[in-house]
Formats: C-alpha cells, structure tokens, sequence
C-alpha cells in the first residue's frame, strides 16, 4: 500500500499504475468512511457546498449510494438548477454577469420548494440548461413525500440566506473543498486554485459547451464571489471534507492537454495555458478509463 498521507506525486508510482489508482481511491474513501456516521438518522438536510469545481456534486452521488444501500431515499435538489436565466443574472462592475453572485440564485422560488419539501407535498422543480445558459421552461413536479432524506447541493448551500431557510436542527453542513496542493520532488507543482480552474475549464468544455477562454473570462468573478460569499459559509458547515486525488494531475493531462494547446497566442489565458501545459508535462498521463466506475474523477 501506498503512503499517501502526504500530498506527493511520486513518478515511481507510475511502475504500476492501475495499483496507484486504486490506492488514491481508498484514499478518498477513508475520508467518505469518517465522515458518514457524522450524518446521524434525525439530520434530514445535508447542505453540501464548496467553491467551485470542488467535488460537490460527485460527492452528493456518492452519498446517494452509501444512504440507498442503508435504505434511505435520497432526493438532490441542485442549487445550480434554481439559477436565473442569462439576462437576468447581476453584472459586476465592468458588466460582465456574476454567475457566482448569490443574487443570481431565485431565492423565492427556492424558498418555495424547500417549503414543499419540508411539509413532504410536491415540489416544482426548475431545471437549467448550461448549454442554453438558461432554465428550462418546464417546472418537474417531485413528490417529497417519497424521500427521507435531502442533499442541497451547490456554491451557495451554506450561505445564511439558503441555510436559514430550513430547520438547523435536521441540518448537516458538508463543506467539500480541494484541501491540499499537490507537490513533486517535495516543491510545490499545482496550487488549490490551480486545481480547480483544470476542473472547472474541463467540465464547462465537455459538459457546458464553454471554451476555454470564455471560461476563464469568469474566472475572476468565480474566484471574487467565493470570497465574499462561499468561504464565509464554511463556519456552518459541520464537516470538511477533502477532494484532493494524488492521481488527478496525470489524468488531467490526458485530456487539458489538447484542450490548452488550442488557445491561440492572442488570448488573454495563453500565457496561463502555456504555464499550465508546463506544469502537466511533468508528469506521466493516465487515461480516464482506467477510473473505476464511481471515481469523484
């Protein structure tokens, strides 16, 4: 077994890599393990957030399995899903949408749900589209009643706004966040940060439909919003719990890679692709599918 107290990519690791996958695995689920029996039968909510590109939402899968298979029904209200369309999100001061502003949350319509689901009657649901950036013109009706248990998922699930509206007695605060930088021959390779700006410009190109340089045109507004809003919403949270994967860089590499060396010298984030492709050369890559089925990767 791997030591992996230590946040170290270690190229010798790469001898047997599909060993090294699956000891980062168990990694994290240790952390899942000390975590669960935390979340005890009367808390009926769990608040998970973070900022962004953190895990939130692959950890709200995983906690689906673990409570199903102990028989609870699970319902994921998204707080993503309750965003404003487009033109109505708030600008910051140069007129550029703050997507990561709490107002561009419909809390009124949120309100209204987490009523429903309180007094188990049917909730309307929204749902948005990322690609169209906008919601979709359908509400999905849900019948609380059938679930025992509610993960609020999202940036903003911590916030006072969000948190007050339900009864902290039946709240668990679950605040999920890269918490380690990773490190290669025992000097600093990738910051928090930069972990997650990889994440975040890997899932808006393949799930969002967003290039790289529109995404990072949002980037400052991501980092800004989390400072005034998510970080401070970690004193509710009851448990930290980290995404951190000594793996992740080398499977990143196999897909930022390509994706980096597209961005044309006349952007803004060429400089910053170059730094990032730099960084990710030095270390071996992995293909993504030699992840298990259930990987937070």
């Amino acid at each position: 077994m791997y030591n992996l107290k230590s946040v170290e990519l270690f190229p010798r690791l790469m001898t047997d890599p599909l060993s090294f996958i699956h000891a980062c695995e168990e990694c994290y689920n240790r952390r899942m393990e000390e975590l669960l029996p935390k979340i005890t039968p009367e808390k009926r909510f769990i608040a998970l957030a973070g900022p962004s590109c953190s895990g939130k939402t692959t950890t709200a899968h995983r906690l689906i399995d673990f409570f199903e298979q102990h028989n609870r029904r699970v319902l994921v209200l998204s707080v993503d899903d309750f965003f404003k369309n487009m033109d109505e999100a708030p600008r910051d001061e140069y007129g550029k949408p703050d997507l990561d502003h709490i107002d561009h949350v419909d809390i009124h319509l949120l309100r209204q749900v987490l009523s429903a689901v309180e007094q188990r009657k049917t909730a309307f649901i929204p749902t948005f589209n990322f690609k169209r950036r906008c919601r979709e013109d359908v509400l999905k009706p849900i019948d609380t009643a059938q679930y025992d248990l509610y993960i609020i998922e999202g940036l903003h699930a911590l916030h006072h706004t969000l948190y007050s509206l339900l009864n902290e007695e039946h709240m668990f605060g679950l605040y999920v966040t890269v918490a380690e930088p990773y490190y290669l021959d025992g000097n600093p390779f990738l910051n928090i940060r930069e972990i997650r700006f990889l994440r975040r410009i890997l899932r808006d190109y393949f799930q969002r439909n967003a290039s790289l340089p529109y995404t990072n045109s949002l980037w400052g507004n991501v980092i800004k919003g989390e400072k005034r809003f998510v970080y401070p919403s970690m004193m509710q949270a009851n448990w930290l719990l980290s995404s951190s994967y000594l793996s992740e860089p080398m499977f990143m590499r196999h897909d930022a890679i390509p994706l980096l060396k597209k961005v044309p010298p006349e952007e803004e984030m060429f400089p910053l692709a170059q730094a990032l492709m730099e960084k990710l050369n030095r270390v071996p890559s992995l293909d993504p599918s030699l992840l298990p089925a259930d990987s937070l990767l």
